[in-house]
């Protein structure tokens, strides 16, 4: 159990925890010493307490947003995506092994102003992007292929600009919207299908009508209808 002054030592060193992590963070991609993190994060005065320091390095090496390099012996920051450049996304992409998109709140943590070279990287056909309907600005990110981009001539364009539709876009009004033009929505086929009656596959039971004798009979049985009830 730490001891009394071990938790002094401990609250003094979490904010310089967190100043040091700010400093990576604001420095990214860069690295620094553990002497330029102490410099910034302590004053010169808690500098050369040894037990302080001690704390400090070992919150340091446990942080999940701090990096170290045992070769050059410096820290960095660790953002949930390790890129800084259009270069590095589109490596990142590339080397991923399934489809999943990145979020751009997740990317911005280590490069706060990638919002501009989405965009470009967007109109180069290398992203596809999925953006906020009140700002337009990106929110999600998937890789893309310019190599499978198929231009469409302007003509088309327009003629599909001059489609109509309900401001809205609700399904019910779309609906609605088709019906008033004579056309049949999707979904009115797939639910008329369901409420259609299935036929029947059994064959209709065939009732006879007319009296059925013993003629085929005749001549083979004896006949006592001369014989009263009752009669010798």
């Amino acid at each position: 159990m730490p001891s009394l002054r071990d938790q002094e030592y401990l609250q003094q060193v979490k904010p310089k925890i967190q100043f040091a992590a700010d400093r990576l963070k604001e420095k990214y991609p860069a690295s620094l010493t553990l002497k330029e993190l102490i410099d910034y994060s302590f004053p010169s005065t808690e500098a050369e307490i040894p037990e302080l320091i001690r704390f400090f390095k070992r919150y340091l090496a446990v942080s999940e947003i701090v990096s170290f390099d045992e070769t050059t012996k410096t820290y960095r920051y660790k953002p949930p995506y390790d890129v800084a450049s259009p270069q590095q996304l589109i490596a990142y992409f590339q080397g991923k092994t399934d489809v999943q998109p990145i979020e751009v709140k997740e990317l911005k943590k280590g490069w706060p102003d990638c919002e501009a070279a989405i965009d470009q990287l967007e109109k180069e056909h290398k992203l596809i992007v999925m953006r906020g309907r009140r700002d337009n600005l990106p929110k999600t990110v998937w890789a893309d292929d310019p190599d499978l981009f198929a231009p469409i001539d302007e003509e088309f364009v327009q003629q599909w600009d001059k489609i109509g539709f309900p401001a809205t876009n609700t399904s019910d009004e779309i609906r609605r919207y088709l019906q008033s033009t004579g056309r049949t929505p999707a979904g009115q086929i797939a639910q008329s299908k369901l409420l259609a009656k299935p036929k029947s596959s059994q064959k209709k039971r065939i009732i006879r009508t007319t009296k059925q004798t013993n003629k085929h009979m005749a001549g083979q049985l004896r006949d006592y209808s001369a014989l009263k009830r009752g009669g010798k």
